[in-house]
């Protein structure tokens, strides 16, 4: 699960705060989008690991087959 704590604090909210008109809010904005993307990298770095890897896409798709499972080309 990724954390707010242990990041870097900031001087000010910057574009959040503009936006919004509200320091308070513009920090605690900043604050949740930098969780989310730490989260989705989190995430992706979940199923790269739990799932079977295409290393060459076009031999993949030349051999015309589908097996069943989730696949990941890189």
């Amino acid at each position: 699960m990724a954390k707010i704590r242990g990041r870097i604090p900031k001087e000010t909210s910057g574009g959040y705060a503009r936006v919004f008109g509200n320091e308070a809010l513009g920090e605690l904005m900043s604050k949740v989008q930098g969780t989310v993307i730490s989260a989705g990298s989190e995430l992706e770095r979940l199923i790269t690991a739990r799932v079977e890897t295409i290393d060459d896409l076009d031999a993949f798709l030349r051999k015309d087959i589908m097996p069943d499972g989730v696949l990941l080309a890189k």
